[in-house]
């Protein structure tokens, strides 16, 4: 992609937005879409979409520009202001202290944990050049504990599917609307994604939503 493609289009893409024209923005992004990096693309789509009020979407996509690492404080705080117009629960809301816990974890982009990694085993390596560590076992355990966030990351988060309501959706007993309804996701929810069959998702978490639902009503990723 050039630069000077990309600076021309961000430009224009600036003027819709000041101008109010979303759906040419909408347009003119997905039109030139290859001149941003994925990243990049989510976050516009994201954005357009927020500003037309259309939070769901704007959820899903800003979702996966964080997914992505793109502008990580940028897309968190944008997040946050679609998330407070939406009517959704949090992933680990209503539970306990694990609960909590490992919706944060979720909250992390892959990126921070690399980094997390990182500077742990520099600070082991660095505590063993001041010889803090004299047993070689010792430095070892250390230097393995230190690439678990990583791990979580790579083994871990990598192969979770999530995946976002883009308008009210009924959760049914079992893969078809011929069994009986047990609830519904309001628009913007997240959820991580079990099993699947034909075109029907399984909701995995959270658990006070487990059942199935339409997977073409959902935005996957």
């Amino acid at each position: 992609m050039s630069n000077n493609n990309t600076e021309a289009v961000l430009k224009s893409l600036e003027s819709l937005y000041l101008e109010g024209n979303m759906a040419g923005a909408l347009e003119l992004s997905v039109k030139e879409n290859n001149q941003f990096s994925p990243g990049h693309l989510y976050y516009n789509l994201g954005t357009i979409y927020a500003k037309t009020g259309d939070y769901a979407q704007g959820r899903y996509y800003m979702e996966r520009a964080f997914k992505e690492g793109f502008d990580l404080p940028k897309v968190a705080h944008n997040l946050e202001i679609i998330k407070s117009n939406l009517t959704v629960r949090e992933l680990g809301e209503a539970g306990g202290v694990f609960g909590s816990t490992f919706s944060y974890m979720l909250g992390v982009a892959p990126a921070y944990y690399t980094g997390l990694s990182l500077m742990l085993a520099i600070l082991v390596l660095l505590l063993v050049r001041l010889k803090f560590f004299k047993k070689i076992s010792l430095i070892v355990l250390f230097l393995l504990l230190s690439l678990a966030p990583l791990g979580f990351s790579k083994f871990y988060l990598s192969k979770m599917d999530f995946g976002i309501a883009l308008e009210e959706i009924k959760i049914y007993e079992g893969p078809s609307n011929i069994y009986s309804s047990i609830g519904a996701l309001n628009p913007g929810q997240k959820i991580i994604v079990g099993q699947k069959d034909k075109d029907w998702v399984f909701i995995k978490y959270p658990e006070s939503f487990r059942g199935w639902v339409a997977g073409k009503k959902l935005g996957l990723f």
